[in-house]
């Protein structure tokens, strides 16, 4: 018996032995577990190179030429230096030096004779030698200065009775006038000009009359070389506290042999439309009988010109009116004085050092 159930027992075992198989291969990889949270942030960084500086490299010497024009007393006369050294942080000014000392507090742009302190200290009286017509005016003082961003110039000029002229500031240019049965305008400004040369190698020597006084007194560059030129206009500029930029050549740019007068791009700081018989304009407040308007006036004073009213003899008012000018034509600040009681005009002006346009010189 015992026998019999130990061979049972065998058997068990040898069948429970016989079914288990081989490991069967691994399944599929599951899915990714969900992101951890994020580290720690890590250290700062190293410092950075110090960024570049905002002051422009000290300007180098040149030169440039400065006139007046007088328009009392009839006709365009103007005067002028026909070329001044601009002698920058210089220690000696004169009659053909100008020194420009760099400032840490600017002058004030406004017009104003404040003295020579906040120009360094240094002041140029200069004789005019050039130009065409009695004006009355001899000569002017200068003066300029420079900061990190800008250069400033200072200009006084009196006005005499020499060669006929009035004593006054003139600032009805192109007026119109009525005189019972037509209309006519007449009139101009007083102005001042500062010519810099912007590729002019010459220019110190030669000057202004080197290329801008011609036979036929147009004004142009000599050949190959341009100007910068800085015009301020007492109808046309003043009222925007500017200064007209504009730039010369020799003619090519504009077509114009031996006339390369150009403006900057941009906007003028004046309209002055009609015709020497005719005004396109008229100020809204001008009426038939209502005697003379005097400017400047803004564009926006301004209503087209009515033929159809009854003009009558006397009625006036200006042919000129000022706006608000832009782009590279309104690149240089300008404020205008006249001191009736002196006769005198103080003008001030200032520009950014290099404003990045190819017509206007670099300082």
């Amino acid at each position: 018996m015992r026998h019999g159930v130990q061979r049972a027992l065998a058997v068990l075992l040898a069948v429970g032995a016989g079914c288990v198989g081989e490991a069967g291969p691994a399944g599929a990889t599951g899915p990714a577990g969900a992101a951890g949270a994020p580290g720690a942030a890590g250290p700062a960084g190293a410092i950075g190179p110090a960024g570049p500086s905002g002051r422009l490299p000290d300007p180098t010497d040149t030169s440039f030429a400065f006139a007046v024009t007088n328009n009392n007393g009839g006709g365009v006369a103007h005067r002028g230096v026909n070329a001044v050294t601009l002698d920058f942080d210089g220690t000696t000014a004169g009659p053909m030096r100008v020194v420009s000392s760099r400032v840490s507090r600017p002058p004030a742009v406004d017009g104003r004779d404040e003295g020579t302190a906040p120009w360094g200290g240094f002041e140029s009286n200069v004789t005019f030698s050039v130009g065409n017509g009695m004006t009355g005016i001899a000569g002017a003082t200068l003066r300029s200065a420079y900061d990190d961003q800008h250069i400033y110039f200072f200009a006084r000029w009196r006005e005499t009775t020499d060669g006929g002229q009035t004593v006054a500031a003139s600032t009805a240019r192109r007026q119109y006038a009525h005189n019972g049965t037509a209309w006519s305008r007449g009139g101009d400004e007083d102005r001042a000009l500062f010519i810099f040369p912007i590729d002019d190698a010459r220019f110190a020597t030669g000057g202004c009359v080197s290329g801008c006084h011609q036979a036929n007194m147009s004004m142009a560059a000599p050949a190959g070389t341009n100007w910068d030129a800085w015009h301020w206009k007492s109808a046309r500029t003043a009222p925007s506290q500017t200064a007209d930029d504009q730039w010369l050549d020799d003619g090519t740019f504009s077509g114009r042999m031996n006339n390369g007068r150009n403006d900057d791009e941009g906007l003028a700081a004046y309209v002055e439309p009609g015709t020497a018989t005719v005004p396109a304009l008229m100020p809204a407040t001008a009426r038939p009988g209502g005697g003379v308007i005097n400017g400047p006036l803004w564009v926006w004073e301004a209503v087209p010109f009515n033929p159809a009213l009854a003009w009558a003899n006397g009625d006036s008012f200006p042919g000129v009116y000022a706006r608000l000018p832009t782009g590279s034509r309104a690149d240089v600040r300008a404020v205008g004085r006249f001191d009736a009681t002196t006769g005198t005009w103080v003008l001030e002006l200032s520009r950014l050092r290099r404003t990045g346009n190819r017509d206007d010189v670099a300082f």
